[in-house]
Formats: structure tokens, sequence, C-alpha cells
């Protein structure tokens, strides 16, 4: 399907698509629906995918979702599927989307009332952009009370952004605080399903890649939130993010750039190992 590129001539309210994987999130991911359903904007459409749970992760989305949920809401679709992983819940619910506008959000997380309004603002405001992205905020585990603050990046060069991802300690922005037009979705195509960790890091270079605008966000648009994890599942998690960063460049990136950038990314993964091992974990 050929969606044209985006011009100051939208329909008087696009539609945004909100994509949630989830995977045995039971606990949050009717707080992820809730804040959704609550945002400002008012063309939205929820599609929640259930990548094989295994606790009552189901049983919570189709109380949204159906229409004899005591909590149903005609704009919450539910889909399932066999545990296959995140890129392969995100490609599902990117398949059946029907919105001009993508955004994305963890099962985990939360959207700020005025999330999807600030983001459309700035796409409408900027004619020819079809990337949004906006700062984030990171919120307890049990609470949203705000534990930290990550602004819009500072540059918007495509290229330094692409950089950074390799070459900073923090990643330059997150992709669940963006808003990409469905042209821009359709050319940088589907997540890649091999990537266990860090798709949203290739799916942001890959998109840094095909944007043919890019426009900030100064404010947080997205709420984070971060587990107490131990310290063992902590640092599985940190050397499995290590390889996979590794893919990452590989995919990428040239040579001979990519072998710099490998050798920059492992630097700075075993920078981080050593934090989690060494120092006190505060969440």
């Amino acid at each position: 399907m050929n969606v044209p590129r985006p011009t100051s001539k939208y329909s008087a309210v696009p539609r945004v698509s909100v994509i949630i994987p989830a995977y045995n999130m039971a606990e949050f991911v009717g707080q992820a629906i809730t804040s959704v359903l609550d945002v400002v904007y008012n063309n939205v459409e929820l599609i929640v995918i259930d990548d094989g749970s295994t606790d009552a992760t189901e049983r919570v989305v189709r109380q949204f979702a159906e229409p004899e949920g005591n909590r149903y809401d005609k704009r919450v679709r539910y889909l399932s599927q066999p545990n296959q992983g995140k890129p392969a819940a995100v490609n599902r619910g990117i398949e059946a989307m029907s919105g001009e506008y993508l955004a994305l959000l963890d099962a985990d997380d939360q959207l700020p009332p005025n999330s999807l309004t600030r983001r459309m603002e700035a796409l409408r405001e900027n004619p020819g952009t079809d990337m949004a992205i906006g700062g984030f905020e990171v919120i307890g585990e049990v609470s949203t009370v705000t534990l930290g603050e990550r602004p819009c990046p500072r540059s918007l060069s495509p290229n330094r952004l692409k950089r950074a991802f390799c070459l900073s300690y923090r990643t330059p922005f997150h992709l669940n605080a963006c808003l990409l037009h469905r042209s821009l979705v359709e050319r940088v195509g589907p997540f890649d399903p091999e990537l266990k960790r860090c798709q949203d890091i290739d799916y942001s270079i890959r998109c840094l890649k095909e944007t043919q605008g890019i426009i900030c966000v100064d404010e947080s648009v997205y709420l984070y939130r971060k587990h107490r994890d131990s310290t063992r599942d902590r640092i599985g998690v940190r050397l499995s993010t290590i390889r996979h960063r590794r893919f990452v460049v590989l995919k990428n990136f040239s040579s001979p750039q990519k072998y710099i950038y490998i050798f920059v990314v492992l630097i700075l993964g075993l920078s981080k190992l050593i934090y989690e091992i060494f120092c006190s974990y505060k969440s």
C-alpha cells in the first residue's frame, strides 16, 4: 500500500496506532492500557499482542477488548500468538494497524496524558517530518514517582544520532518516545525477529537511515518503569545486551567504521557490567 509522504494537509485528527507487546505482564498491562485510553488525543487504536503469556495477561486485556468486559473500550484490540519474542509481537501489531502514525508502548510502561498530542502537534507544525522524538521519565516499580528524566537529544542530525547509539554511554533517545509516520514504518520494514535484545536500537538506527525529517518534542512523552531485578538477572541482561549490540553494529555500519564502533560498544558494555557487579543498585 502506498502511503503519501507527510504534508501539512492531514485529516482533521489522524489516527494513531499504539502497539503494546505483552508477555506475562498481568501486573502492569492494565495500567498501560488505561494510560493510553486516558490520553487527551482522541483518535487512537490500541493493539495489544499477547506473546504466549502463561499468567493472567489475557484475562486482564480481554476486560478492555471484549464487549462483555467490565472495562470495555472499542478502541482496544486483543491479538494472541505462540511465544515468539517481542520483535515478532510488534511486527504482528504493525501488520494489523490501521493508523496513519505508530507509537510503541511496553506493557509495564505508561503514557502521560499529553503524550500523543504533543508528538502529533510537533509533526503537523513541521510539514515533511515523519519522526517525532520526545523525552521520557523513569518511574519506580510500584509507583509513578519520577526517579529521573531524559530529555530529547540536542542534535537531530540522523548521522550523529546513529553514531551516538554506538559511542555514547546512554542511548540518545528511546524508540517508544517517538511517533512515526506510517510511510516511514513501511520504508524501514519489520523488527528483526533474530534479536532477543537491542531490537529497539536496531529499529531506531534503521529509522534514522530512512527518515525524511526529525522534530524534537522538548518534554517527557513516555514513562519508563525501572524494575528492581536481582544482581544475577541484571548481569545476565548486561551480557546479552553486549552480544546483541555487537550484532546491531555489524548489521547497520560498514567497514572500517563498524570495527571501531564494536570496540567502543564492548568497552561501554563492560563498564556497565562492572557497575552492576560492584556498585550499589538503586531504582
